[in-house]
């Protein structure tokens, strides 16, 4: 009898062991990727995720400044519902049917108070915005969308999550149509996802597969624009109807490199100190549209070879607290900014 049970504990163990190495990605047959459909980036016109509180689309967008792309979040969250605090009084001198005046329950006999229904209801919360440097690289990821494996499920009775918590839809649109798939569960042993597709089941990285999951974190672009400050040849500032033009001289060289005004040789530290402030500027939030009445502080166009981008500082006060909001050609709407940096750059610019 006990050798029986040592060999049922060997067998649990293998199949444990064989079911590791097929799963994990660090296995034999894991020498090559396998695509689980044909893409370019150019085909691929929408990336969809769907989960039960949870829906991302990342799209490619296109206006006469360029190609882009556009990224929705609609998150669903359920809420208590505030019971209705009304009481309704009950008809006074009426008695039970069957029992007469003057008995009393028998101890015990009380029915027991039953608690009224949780009501819940859906709150909805939506934020779109422009991605960023990792939206283009999930972009690529998905042209097209490669799996470690191809996983040969004949006879498995494995759950493999496609119903679980953690399922989601994730739909592919290419120029040539649309592709559904189904997310499961996570590998065990790995954080690495099942994809069904075609009554086929892949096992996907899922660093690939959390850039769209997490897209309101991940993807958000927070830049004005697309320069590092030591690429950046001219910045042009528009100030109470004046306007000046700041040139970068020596970029080539960081530690030679320094600011000055145009028509000058010189550097000017302070013009330099205020430039890094425009540098720092940083996107807090994507706005449909700017609260209250917002005054003009000034504007700004950063030029680097033959590309350039501006955008308009405005500032407010929002619920008896000072506010900095920018119109941005390169974030493609209205954006608000971190209170610290709008507010270094809009109080020190009377400086230069």
């Amino acid at each position: 009898m006990r050798q029986v049970a040592v060999l049922g504990v060997l067998v649990v163990i293998a199949l444990i062991g064989s079911y590791l190495t097929w799963t994990s990605p660090d296995g034999e047959s894991s020498d090559t990727e396998v695509a689980l459909y044909k893409a370019t980036s150019s085909d691929l016109k929408q990336i969809t995720w769907k989960a039960k509180e949870l829906e991302v689309v990342v799209e490619k967008r296109s206006d006469k400044l360029g190609e882009y792309l556009w990224v929705k979040v609609t998150e669903f969250k359920e809420v208590e519902v505030e019971p209705d605090e009304t009481e309704i009084e009950e008809p006074a001198d009426v008695e039970p049917a069957g029992e007469e005046s003057g008995d009393e329950p028998a101890e015990g006999d009380e029915p027991a108070e039953e608690e009224p229904a949780r009501e819940v209801e859906i709150e909805t919360t939506k934020t779109a915005f422009r991605g960023n440097d990792k939206a283009d690289e999930l972009w690529e990821d998905f042209a097209p969308l490669n799996a470690f494996r191809e996983l040969d499920t004949t006879g498995l009775d494995v759950d493999l999550g496609f119903e679980g918590e953690k399922a989601a839809d994730l739909t592919v649109e290419r120029r040539s149509g649309v592709l559904p798939m189904k997310v499961g569960g996570e590998a065990y042993g790995s954080k690495d996802r099942f994809v069904g597709l075609n009554d086929k089941v892949y096992l996907v990285d899922d660093a690939t597969l959390r850039l769209v999951q997490f897209a309101k974190i991940r993807l958000i672009e927070r830049k004005l624009h697309p320069f590092a400050e030591k690429d950046v040849d001219q910045v042009g500032v528009r100030y109470q109807g004046a306007t000046a033009l700041f040139l970068q001289h020596n970029k080539d060289d960081r530690a030679a490199a320094f600011w000055a005004r145009d028509g000058e040789t010189e550097e000017d530290s302070s013009l330099g100190t205020w430039l890094g402030k425009i540098f720092r500027l940083k996107v807090q939030d994507y706005v449909d549209e700017a609260p209250g009445t917002l005054t003009p502080a000034f504007e700004v166009e950063v030029t680097s070879g033959d590309e350039s981008w501006a955008f308009a500082v405005l500032e407010g006060e929002v619920k008896g607290k000072m506010e900095y909001f920018v119109k941005s050609s390169y974030n493609r709407g209205m954006i608000k900014l971190t209170t610290s940096t709008g507010s270094d750059a809009t109080d020190d610019i009377e400086s230069i």
